[in-house]
């Protein structure tokens, strides 16, 4: 059983790494990127994807091949060469083009995807040879990831990309992010979270993921762990739709159709979190917590108390106060109470610990001699034997 009251670990694994965006490549319409070693990969909607060197964007623009409406890209055989989509008539083709040697290079066709209906949903990825890619069963509701050369179903959702990374896959599906072993057709897939998760990619051996709706950018260890977050724009400006990693710079685009964006050193942290977060009063329905006051007068506050595995919403506080009580809670239940400290600039962090609200008591009442209802729920109305108040308090009656 529970104590009434138990504080249980304080956790500071939501850490948010919060850094401004720049115009990587002005005046470039771009539909899809990728990157390989320090070099990323665009095409640009119409007609061409090109390769720029990130240490030099400004005037590196090579292009790799001409082709009608290329869109999805994939980088494969370390970067030598890229696996694309685009869209021929009625199916969804599947081309490949080196990167090296003299470009423009010719692409030759790898394996028409066979599919009665069409939408940009495509997405490829490859590993020692194998491509994986999705195949679109009705409209753009439901995809099925397989494999070429061999054409091996892995599974059925509506998937908006996915990535390999050893023997694991992982996919997204505008919801949740997942992992599965690519060993096996029928292993069973992973939760990793959730979310409006619509694109990822891998670097420097962490798994990056982009809320597209809510602008957000997150990163965690392949196994799930260390989550933290990279980039997040509260705006509600376009959508996130794509991105690359090299060198832990993100670079991603707003809308399918937009500038290709940046973001620089996303390890500096310009917005720190709260100090010495730590519960106050606790009672069975509420939860009050203090920390530090931020000497910024202008630092104001999102607060929320989410009983723990469930998703809930949260109190925009537009002043800078240095306590909260949560009220109304079930009694006996872990809580996460997270309080989101928002910075003068806009930029946001987010600090967690985890409470649990205390037992509800409930008082019995014996009396031999009551002559009342005879329920227990006062002097008057008191059960006459004490065996009548034990069965109540057990669930027995």
């Amino acid at each position: 059983m529970k104590n009434k009251y138990s504080l249980l670990i304080i956790l500071f694994g939501i850490f948010k790494i919060t850094t401004a965006q720049t115009t990587a490549i002005p005046n470039l319409t771009v539909r899809d990127v990728t990157s390989s070693n320090n070099f990323i990969f665009v095409s640009d909607g119409s007609n061409n994807i090109f390769r720029y060197d990130t240490n030099n964007l400004s005037s590196s623009q090579i292009t790799v091949t001409n082709d009608a409406s290329p869109f999805n890209l994939s980088t494969v055989a370390n970067g030598s060469r890229i696996v694309y989509t685009k869209q021929n008539g009625i199916t969804i083709q599947l081309k490949q083009v080196p990167t090296t040697g003299s470009l423009p290079a010719s692409n030759t066709l790898i394996n028409p995807i066979n599919q009665g209906n069409i939408s940009a949903g495509e997405v490829v990825d490859s590993n020692a040879g194998v491509i994986y890619t999705t195949e679109d069963l009705n409209g753009g509701t439901n995809h099925k990831i397989i494999n070429f050369p061999t054409y091996q179903f892995f599974a059925n959702a509506q998937v908006t990309d996915l990535a390999v990374d050893g023997n694991t896959l992982f996919y997204c599906t505008g919801i949740n992010l997942y992992s599965r072993s690519i060993n096996s057709a029928t292993a069973t897939s992973q939760l990793l979270a959730t979310g409006d998760i619509y694109t990822l990619a891998f670097g420097n051996g962490k798994l990056y993921y982009a809320a597209r709706n809510s602008r957000q950018i997150d990163r965690m260890n392949p196994d799930g762990t260390s989550i933290e977050n990279v980039y997040t724009d509260s705006s509600s400006g376009p959508i996130i739709s794509s991105m690359a990693v090299v060198n832990e710079n993100v670079y991603f685009i707003e809308n399918s159709g937009s500038d290709l964006l940046t973001l620089i050193d996303p390890n500096e942290v310009s917005c720190t979190p709260v100090q010495n977060l730590t519960t106050g009063t606790i009672t069975t329905n509420s939860i009050s917590v203090n920390w530090d006051l931020e000497s910024d007068p202008n630092t104001t506050y999102r607060v929320a108390a989410i009983p723990v595995g469930f998703n809930g919403t949260n109190t925009f506080i537009n002043s800078n106060i240095n306590t909260y009580n949560f009220t109304g809670l079930t009694p006996n239940t872990d809580y996460n109470v997270t309080i989101t400290k928002v910075c003068s600039d806009g930029t946001t962090v987010d600090t967690v610990i985890t409470a649990t609200t205390g037992i509800a008591t409930t008082v019995i009442y014996v009396n031999k001699n009551a002559t009342g209802s005879n329920n227990g729920n006062d002097w008057s109305n008191a059960f006459t034997e004490l065996r009548d108040a034990i069965a109540v308090a057990t669930g027995k009656q």
